[in-house]
């Protein structure tokens, strides 16, 4: 029992090491001609749940930060699964079907996203269902004109990628476009308020990665153009970061000398053109980066510093970590450290063991630092499950709270064939971003119907 949105959350945060050079190069294209199918909308191959009466969970409210429609100036932002009432999740509660979830904010509740109180959300009636391929795939759920998103990122034996819409309370569920089922889309997305960017890589059966394309998906009528299209397959190209009207894209390389590159090109969605002077090429041995929308971290492992440059104001800070790595009265400790963004003035920074460090005490020491004050404190909140950090998975900004995962909470439960099984389930709780950022345990738990505290079996379908 797993949360994909949390999976998601770590990939997102997670930190790649790289060092940062301005390198001359030319890279430009015109708009390509549009992808398959070009703008007309996918025909109506998906399934409308059925049962869907009743009013919506009153949780569920719009997203007050969205457009009601395309707009060509509206800066390009990260695709979420929050709004500003609530926090959605996929939930694999057993081996057929996700359920989706919602965490109530003002209520403090994870609840089934289906609006009907004597449902048992275990069959295609209730709209919390998503019935999983063979390859128990589940798609990348977002928010954003006030609708639900589900992408559904590679093919099946029975369908190919495909962008499904649903309304916030996850009723009138409907596929609006569907993709060549030789494409894999990468779940790293942006938008602007009217449309869905994001990068795909098409395979042939025999000679495997042939070709990356950028396309852009009208989230009105499903209608899907390709912006630009690489000369040459690319390796592992995402969309890292955004700002204004321009996308990050990241990419790697080996170079002449057999070391890995990572490269940043920035391309405006408007004119379908690279800007190569704003180009970035990075190495991994010396520098981390990574993206938070329109902010950039990199890591300078040599300088024992992170610098974050915001692209829509120019502002740049720096900030040392060097009592991190060279403590009081203790061993130097690892120079390649890992930083997270938790929120816009909070970074955890994750220090490797020292190496007299003996292998029965190989753990890694936890930092914050607060970027308006400098300060950095030893970060305490771990899971007892694996000893790990408490990372934040969303914020309620009304109340200045982060939701997080507290702990899994070991089940014993009977299997389909009544068979012991042993499963976890993840606790969610909320803490006062003051008290995250002096590790004080200080919860407010979050009651969930998905995850109740007397469940005792595994749900499985007939």
């Amino acid at each position: 029992m797993i949360s994909m949105m949390m999976l998601m959350k770590r990939i997102k945060k997670s930190t790649c090491m790289m060092c940062a050079m301005l390198i001359a190069a030319v890279l430009f294209a015109g708009c390509a001609a549009e992808g398959a199918g070009g703008t007309t909308t996918a025909g109506q191959s998906g399934t409308t749940p059925a049962g869907q009466s009743g009013a919506a969970p009153q949780a569920v409210g719009p997203d007050d930060n969205s457009s009601s429609g395309p707009d060509a100036a509206h800066s390009l932002h990260p695709c979420t699964p929050e709004i500003p009432a609530g926090f959605y999740s996929i939930e694999l509660l057993n081996d057929r079907y996700a359920n989706i979830a919602f965490v109530d904010y003002a209520q403090k509740r994870q609840i089934f996203l289906c609006p009907r109180p004597e449902c048992t959300h275990d069959t295609e009636a209730c709209p919390s269902v998503l019935p999983l391929d063979e390859a128990l795939a589940v798609p990348v759920i977002f928010s954003e004109m006030d609708q639900l998103f589900f992408l559904q990122t590679g093919a099946s034996q029975t369908a190919p990628p495909h962008l499904e819409r649903a309304g916030l309370d996850g009723q009138d569920r409907k596929t609006i476009v569907e993709f060549p089922g030789n494409f894999t889309l990468w779940p790293h997305l942006y938008a602007d308020g009217g449309s869905l960017y994001l990068t795909a890589t098409e395979f042939d059966a025999e000679y495997g990665a042939i070709g990356d394309s950028i396309l852009q998906i009208d989230l009105t009528t499903g209608g899907y153009k390709v912006l630009y299209t690489y000369p040459q397959a690319m390796d592992a190209l995402t969309i890292e970061g955004g700002f204004g009207r321009e996308l990050v894209l990241a990419s790697y390389q080996i170079d002449p000398d057999e070391q890995l590159l990572l490269n940043y090109d920035f391309f405006n969605v408007d004119t379908c053109s690279f800007d190569p002077e704003k180009k970035m090429t990075l190495h991994p041995a010396d520098t981390g980066s990574f993206w938070e929308g329109e902010r950039y971290y990199e890591i300078c492992y040599e300088n024992e510093e992170i610098r974050e440059v915001d692209y829509l104001t120019q502002e740049t800070h720096v900030y040392s970590y060097a009592e991190i790595i060279h403590p009081s009265g203790a061993p130097e400790r690892g120079r390649y450290v890992a930083v997270f963004a938790e929120d816009r003035d909070l970074i955890r920074i994750e220090a490797p063991p020292s190496e007299r460090d003996s292998p029965e005490e190989y753990i890694f020491y936890e930092f914050l630092l607060d970027t308006e004050t400098q300060e950095i404190r030893a970060f305490d909140l771990m899971k007892e499950y694996k000893d790990d950090p408490i990372t934040v998975l969303a914020k309620d900004e009304r109340e200045d709270l982060f939701l997080v995962y507290r702990d899994w909470k070991e089940v014993q439960t009977i299997g389909e064939n009544g068979v012991p099984v042993r499963t976890w389930s993840p606790q969610l709780a909320f803490i006062q971003k003051d008290d995250y950022a002096k590790s004080i345990e200080r919860y407010i738990p979050v009651v969930s119907e998905v995850y109740p505290d007397d469940l005792t079996r595994v749900r499985f379908f007939p």
